[in-house]
């Protein structure tokens, strides 16, 4: 799916792809488990240039990009969606106010003013 959204970036298109991921999600993403093939009904529906996503998926550039997300993930311990960071700490659990508890001690301990 990143790679449908990096090919639609070089149609500046990547915004509008990105809306229409979330807007249908509930359908090309059941139970957690993508379905791109669903998605490029909705693409095709939508009027994007769908052959030239699917040509520059294969960019190089794309795979390169990819590639090093998936590394910083794995060397940051980001192993779902979403994982907040605050100056390096990873969110010990999702929620607004144990975010707020992290920046909160985060800034006690790095705010001298």
């Amino acid at each position: 799916m990143v790679a449908i959204l990096e090919a639609a970036r070089k149609q500046n298109k990547f915004w509008e792809v990105l809306e229409l991921m979330f807007d249908t999600q509930h359908d090309w993403a059941l139970h957690h488990k993508p379905q791109p093939d669903v998605f490029w009904g909705y693409l095709e529906n939508s009027g994007y240039d769908v052959a030239r996503i699917r040509q520059n998926m294969n960019d190089l550039a794309i795979k390169k990009v990819i590639k090093q997300d998936l590394a910083d993930a794995q060397m940051l311990g980001a192993d779902k969606t979403p994982t907040f960071f605050v100056n390096g700490k990873p969110l010990p659990s999702f929620g607004s106010q144990q975010l707020r508890t992290l920046v909160d001690a985060e800034v006690s301990a790095n705010y001298q003013g």
